[in-house]
């Protein structure tokens, strides 16, 4: 009887280890099969940022920041801070009409924010969009800072 008491004791101490193994196997499957996932869900966000239509359309917001750029000089006079700072979303149209502007966050400098919408209606009239890019509207987001230019 004591025999079958040891053999029987032993079964039970080393049991759980060898299902806590499995268990651990099964935890390690289940991760490795998660992490294949969402790797496999990162390439398809990254194919679907570098579609043409994407990149066509960042060549074209590309190319209206640098017509804004290229008209942002202020007068000397002009009294800013070096951390002014200025958002203005606008909404382009597909012949690349601003169709709507409005001031985002304001740089607490009224003349700074009058010259900086000024500087968005010198650089007018904005480049049409490609006929490749479907959309109605192109949305942007224009910062502005004193440093600039």
């Amino acid at each position: 009887m004591k025999k079958y008491m040891v053999a029987f004791i032993a079964i039970v101490m080393f049991a759980p280890v060898s299902i806590q193994a499995n268990s651990d196997d099964d935890k390690q499957l289940e991760l490795e099969r998660r992490l294949e996932q969402l790797q496999n869900e990162v390439n398809e966000i990254r194919q679907s940022l570098e579609s043409p239509r994407d990149n066509l359309e960042s060549k074209y917001v590309s190319k209206v920041i640098d017509q804004v750029k290229s008209n942002w000089f202020f007068p000397e006079d002009l009294d800013v801070k070096s951390d002014d700072f200025l958002k203005v979303a606008i909404k382009i149209t597909r012949d690349g009409t601003i169709a709507d502007r409005e001031i985002v966050s304001s740089s607490g400098n009224d003349e700074f924010n009058l010259y900086a919408l000024e500087c968005i209606s010198k650089s007018l009239p904005l480049p049409p969009m490609p006929v490749e890019i479907k959309k109605k509207f192109t949305d942007l987001e224009l910062r502005f800072r004193p440093s600039q230019n």
